[in-house]
């Protein structure tokens, strides 16, 4: 995975920004501490919708989760 930094000079485009980046299936924003409250929530929302979907297709049979245990030898 490449990573790339962006500084948006406009705060008021940022959102707009953020929205861009969503909607593509290629990319993944990862905000940063200096981020707004409000984008931080919108981190928070967007990563547990993400995980909602995730245990409804695990439950569906259509994707296969790690277990507590394979998460934790990970670390």
């Amino acid at each position: 995975m490449t990573q790339l930094t962006i500084q948006i000079k406009d705060e008021s485009k940022m959102q707009f920004f953020l929205e861009l980046l969503r909607n593509l299936d290629f990319v993944e924003p990862v905000l940063q501490d200096g981020d707004s409250k409000e984008e931080r929530l919108a981190q928070l929302e967007a990563n547990l919708t993400e995980s909602y979907r995730d245990i409804q297709l695990h439950q569906q049979g259509k994707k296969q989760l790690k277990s507590a245990k394979e998460f934790l030898d990970e670390l």
